[in-house]
């Protein structure tokens, strides 16, 4: 049914239930995980329209850089933490790409692709999701493959 499983996490606590399902998934059924992490974009100043010195647009680019590894380290830390039982076939793999994580996300899926999305959501309503959003729910609406939503415990 499924051959490849992307798990999008934003390194926090309420991703963690959504990277065992997505891990028990994988081993159960044999087929490879891939982790994901979308960081923010740096600020681009030509987006404002504002001039931006060489050395500031280099400085963010390397801060940007800087962020993207240690994100990567995370992922795979958090991983390979969440990994309780040997794994048969290849070890989960780290992804971290710079964007918005409602399009970089399916966006991902289909360039490894997986077939499966599975991803943690808050359970925000009322106000604080019309506030915050849901990146989940937009995952949902735009992935061209099936999304599996994860509530994070309270």
């Amino acid at each position: 049914m499924f051959r490849k499983i992307l798990f999008a996490s934003d390194l926090t606590e309420g991703s963690k239930p959504a990277l065992r399902v997505a891990l028990s998934m994988g081993r159960r059924l044999g087929i490879p995980v891939v982790a994901l992490h979308v960081t923010e974009p740096p600020f681009d100043g030509r987006a404002w329209f504002t001039p931006m010195a060489a050395r500031e647009a280099d400085t963010l680019r390397a801060l940007a850089a800087r962020e993207q590894e240690a994100a990567k380290v995370l992922l795979e830390k958090e991983a390979a933490e969440a990994e309780t039982e040997p794994r048969e076939g290849p070890p989960v793999s780290a992804i971290v790409r710079a964007g918005i994580p409602a399009d970089i996300i399916p966006a991902t899926a289909a360039d490894v692709g997986a077939d499966l999305i599975v991803m943690g959501t808050h359970g925000r309503k009322g106000i604080s999701h019309l506030l915050m959003g849901s990146v989940a729910e937009r995952v949902v609406r735009s992935a061209r493959c099936v999304v599996m939503t994860v509530r994070s415990t309270p």
